[in-house]
């Protein structure tokens, strides 16, 4: 035994490179790729402080949801310990802007059209995920030495999809960058890091701010009530477009200034004034962009031939292939809604049968195993409530009414064995799933779509995060303590009014080993439906597709027993304990987890995992009260003994 906690075995501290109001960043070595990183945890006085902790947690989730943009400091990872709470990011070996200020004065106004065009590229991308930064300023644009520009510190950032995290009126940022609506404690949206990034091209082509004072409280009211100065009075040179544009972005009506991001992006990035900005403060057309019309010459008409030729070319293959994948479409489209009716004429005819008085229970029987021999449907799967036709297979489905309209249907998985866990050779396979051992399952109802907002609220009678607008997306923010409490409430529920299949049944959360048999649905892949991660974006919202959010339950392909996302969007809590080692000492049948350990079982990929953590057999766990906005969970339904 070493003694090292999981944080302690995959990274190393080198040295500390900076502090803020409640964390210190390390520079680090992330031991099995041998690269830097920086790490940003807890100062030693808030350590086990729970306020902290969850800003910190927090922290790591804003950022988690704008992975891969080249102008955002990415988020590797992020561990909780018994002793701390660690964020691991990219390592920028560079500068901020405001060291590059402090050597340069001010920018030429080409270079800052250059830097705040990245800036705005980079939130613009932080917008469309639900988060505003709320404290852009030099000291958080980071230049690395080969002149790449990263956006850090969301330390502040909030969440506009999701609850408000602050206090009422709470001022957060800093007052010379601070938009008038921010220094006064209102509601914040994009608009307000426009703002900001006004001053901050203020600042970078003036060598000067727009506003300052001798408190925090003066500066932020000049931001409320007064005019900058023009840019033009202080720097003559300055484009008279660009003084336009920094003028435009610092109104004080939100409604006056660029409505998003990649507006004032684009304004930056305009072709013609690109090439206004790159002209000498000599150049008589300096300040006039008029002249600048007729100056840039056409192309070749050779080369602008060859180009619409290219152009028309690849038109006309992307519509011969639109067409070819019609006429596919329309072909399976007909063959499904044939089956559909053959299923419902045969369907129809057992349940003639079934009700008829003449009929013996032996005809009955007889009937049942004939249809589910015809359409592959389990014998065992007697609880039905009804038989569906969908995605080219029958199944047997229970759908339980909630109330106020909702429903929540459930698919029967069959009993059966399988292998659980990964082999040493499965690509991203973690050191907790083996060893592979065989297990054994009775049936039972699992939900066919992880648990939604609506349905929630509908079967617990509370309005979880108040009226949420997302109905249909999976419910989040639900500790493990939440979810078998919506449990033990939707068991009472239906056993008062539900249909007459599930008497003596009870609702629960599925078991780690009855989540990994249906996910897999009979496969021994990496995922359900093989092992190309090229394929995952057709089952799952996952790092490369979701857009940094959650989306509605169902949208993307199911497994072969009919369950949606289980790849991905939200992890899932599951009701065992973990083990690390628990696979050693499993139960070979119907396991039910460690019998004592603090952390619950999760599953499944979310919105914000890369394809290794999608995996069938990928683990993880977090304390029962632990919640945020990446896991939900959803309900199997069985026997009292099953219970």
């Amino acid at each position: 035994m070493t003694g090292k906690n999981k944080f302690q075995e995959e990274y190393e501290l080198l040295e500390k490179i900076g502090k803020g109001g409640m964390g210190v960043v390390h520079k680090a070595r992330q031991i099995s790729l041998n690269r830097l990183v920086a790490v940003k945890m807890l100062a030693p006085e808030f350590v086990g402080d729970e306020e902290f902790i969850h800003r910190l947690t927090r922290e790591a989730h804003v950022i988690a949801r704008m992975r891969n943009h080249e102008n955002i400091v990415e988020v590797y990872d992020f561990i909780e310990t018994d002793e701390n709470f660690y964020i691991v990011m990219e390592y920028v070996e560079g500068e901020s802007l405001s060291q590059v200020l402090k050597r340069k004065d001010r920018l030429s106004p080409a270079e800052s059209a250059e830097i705040l065009a990245r800036i705005a590229h980079a939130l613009h991308h932080a917008h469309k995920a639900g988060v505003i930064h709320r404290d852009i300023k030099p000291e958080n644009i980071l230049i690395d030495k080969r002149g790449r520009l990263k956006v850090m510190d969301f330390g502040l950032a909030h969440l506009f999809d999701t609850t408000h995290k602050t206090r009422t009126g709470a001022v957060l940022g800093t007052p010379h960058y601070m938009a008038p609506e921010q220094a006064q404690g209102k509601t914040v949206d994009a608009r307000s890091d426009i703002y900001s990034m006004g001053v901050l091209l203020y600042r970078c082509v003036t060598g000067t701010l727009p506003f300052t004072g001798d408190s925090p409280i003066a500066i932020a009211m000049k931001h409320v009530n007064e005019a900058p100065p023009l840019p033009r009075s202080i720097v003559p040179s300055i484009p008279e477009k660009l003084e336009k544009g920094i003028l435009k972005a610092l109104e004080k009506d939100p409604a006056n200034r660029f409505q998003t991001a990649k507006e004032f992006a684009e304004f930056l990035e305009d072709p013609e004034f690109k090439v206004l900005l790159s002209r000498p403060p000599g150049d008589p057309s300096f300040h006039s962009a008029p002249t600048l019309i007729g100056t840039i010459p056409p192309p070749a008409p050779s080369s602008l031939d060859k180009i619409l030729e290219k152009t028309e070319r690849q038109r006309q293959e992307t519509e011969r292939q639109r067409q070819e994948a019609e006429a596919r479409r329309q072909r399976e489209a007909e063959q499904e809604a044939e089956n559909k009716r053959r299923f419902q004429i045969e369907y129809a005819k057992y349940q003639q049968i079934r009700q008829s008085a003449y009929a013996s229970d032996e005809q009955k029987s007889e009937a049942w195993k004939t249809l589910c021999a015809d359409w592959g449907i389990p014998v065992d799967a007697s609880l039905s409530s009804d038989l569906i036709y969908e995605n080219g297979k029958a199944r047997p489905i229970l759908a339980v009414d909630l109330g106020s309209g909702v429903t929540m249907e459930l698919v029967y998985i069959p009993a059966g064995s399988f292998r659980m866990g990964s082999r040493d050779s499965e690509q991203g396979r973690g050191n907790d799933e083996d060893p592979v051992h065989t297990v054994k399952l009775d049936g039972f109802w699992m939900g066919k779509y992880e648990v939604t907002f609506e349905q929630y609220k509908a079967a617990t009678g509370s309005s979880h995060l108040g009226d949420h607008h997302f109905r249909t997306e999976p419910v989040v923010l639900v500790s493990w303590n939440d979810a078998t409490g919506f449990c033990r409430k939707l068991t009472d529920k239906v056993g008062r009014a539900s249909p007459p299949a599930t008497v003596g049944r009870t609702f629960r959360l599925p078991t780690e080993a009855e989540w990994e048999y249906a996910c897999r649905a009979g496969s021994k892949t990496r995922f359900c439906f093989g092992n190309s991660e090229g394929e995952l974006g057709d089952y799952a919202w996952y790092e490369a597709n979701s857009g940094n959010k959650t989306h509605p339950v169902g949208e993307k392909k199911p497994n072969a027993w009919g369950l949606y996302d289980m790849h991905g969007n939200v992890e899932e809590w599951c009701g065992d304990r973990y083990g690390e080692k628990y696979y050693g000492e499993s139960d070979r049948k119907n396991p039910q987890g460690p019998a004592s350990g603090k952390y619950r079982v999760l599953r499944g990929g979310t919105g914000y995992f890369h394809p290794q953590h999608c995996r069938s057999a990928y683990r993880s766990r977090r304390l029962p009260s632990y919640e945020n906005f990446l896991i939900g969970f959803r309900v199997v339904c069985v026997s009292r003994t099953q219970s």
